[in-house]
């Protein structure tokens, strides 16, 4: 028998079931779900209607409905101030920092990347804002980089933070990248981090200060700030595997996902929304179809469901699910944080149907 390649399969085999050997041991390890925890503030008549709409698997939440006149909350394992990660929640503020810099006369939807960010002559220099916003841009979701892939495998398995880039490697990642289908919808974590930092840079500032300068110290968002290190005052969040999950300090991705964040300030963020006085308005209007049915505005969604328009966005991360809903021709909002890797979305559009019933009790 020729035995040629042998002794290649067998250098390769041995730290492959290695590799494989460690996952059965991360995985058998893995904890049980979390029990939904007990209610702990808010109204227990709105926590009764809540409840029924979790998913298994998250301990710790809070929602609110809302109108212009009256909200109600409840929280189960926390409380109205307690932090959660809001994770692509985070995407929505992007969006109305760009609405609002084009309000101001800073930037237009079509100014390009190239203008704002030092990312050469690279093929993403050419895009534009509005590219960026609608998710349109060609970009990838992540980084085609096997440095940046090998890091988010391994925060996979651990439950940890795959997002550890600085502003010069998002850059470098910019400069070499190859866009596909530019036009199409293709949604980007990679394109909004480099559209904050965009923002950002023409305000002469960091995405962090332009947030709260622009966003949350006009609403009143006392209790809102982009997660900037591993103390960020939140309650524990959980992946879906129940691991406790590392905090995601997500630096250079920040505009994607980095936002921390309460019910109460959430509730603020939703009815200035729905008021009409949240900063860069423009941002929830739709401009394209997209596939599955929903229109996209500058990040925001817009679904119809049961003959209403819904303007909606959610989030996750490794250890945090948020929805924000709100049915505008209406004048009601809905939004879920909980601690866990689970999606809240079905429970966000059921508690904004049932929202004027829950506001009239």
């Amino acid at each position: 028998m020729n035995n040629v390649g042998l002794p290649w399969l067998r250098r390769r085999w041995i730290p492959l079931l290695g590799s494989v050997s460690l996952i059965g041991i991360l995985l058998a390890a893995a904890p049980l779900p979390q029990q939904l925890e007990v209610f702990s503030a808010g109204n227990k008549s709105f926590a009764a209607t809540v409840k029924p709409q979790l998913p298994g698997g998250v301990g710790k939440v809070c929602a609110a409905v809302l109108n212009q006149d009256r909200q109600e909350l409840a929280c189960f394992g926390a409380q109205p101030d307690s932090r959660f990660e809001i994770g692509s929640l985070t995407k929505t503020f992007t969006a109305m920092l760009l609405a609002d810099a084009v309000n101001r006369g800073e930037v237009a939807l079509d100014t390009r990347l190239g203008e704002l960010l030092d990312v050469g002559q690279s093929p993403a220099s050419t895009i534009t804002l509005q590219e960026l916003a609608t998710h349109t841009s060609g970009l990838p979701r992540l980084p085609n980089s096997p440095g940046f892939y090998t890091g988010a495998f391994w925060a996979t398995l651990t439950a940890g933070n795959p997002y550890t880039q600085d502003r010069p490697s998002l850059l470098g990642y910019a400069r070499e990248a190859a866009l596909s289908d530019r036009g199409s919808f293709g949604y980007s974590n990679f394109g909004f981090a480099l559209l904050g930092e965009a923002l950002a840079a023409r305000a002469g500032t960091d995405y962090s200060s332009l947030v709260r300068d622009r966003i949350t110290t006009p609403l009143g968002m006392t209790n809102t700030s982009v997660a900037a290190s591993s103390s960020t005052g939140t309650v524990p969040g959980y992946s879906t595997s129940f691991r406790a999950a590392e905090p995601w300090i997500m630096h250079a991705f920040s505009p994607a996902g980095a936002i921390t964040s309460t019910v109460q300030d959430l509730a603020k963020y939703a009815k200035a929304i729905l008021s009409g006085t949240a900063p860069g308005m423009n941002a929830l209007e739709p401009i394209s179809a997209i596939p599955g049915g929903d229109r996209i505005g500058l990040s925001w969604l817009t679904t119809e469901r049961n003959g209403r328009s819904l303007s909606h966005h959610n989030g996750m991360t490794g250890g945090f699910a948020s929805i924000m809903v709100l049915d505008r021709e209406a004048g009601y909002a809905a939004v879920l944080i909980g601690n866990a890797a689970i999606s809240l979305d079905e429970a966000g559009f059921a508690l904004v149907a049932n929202a004027a019933a829950e506001l009239r009790k």
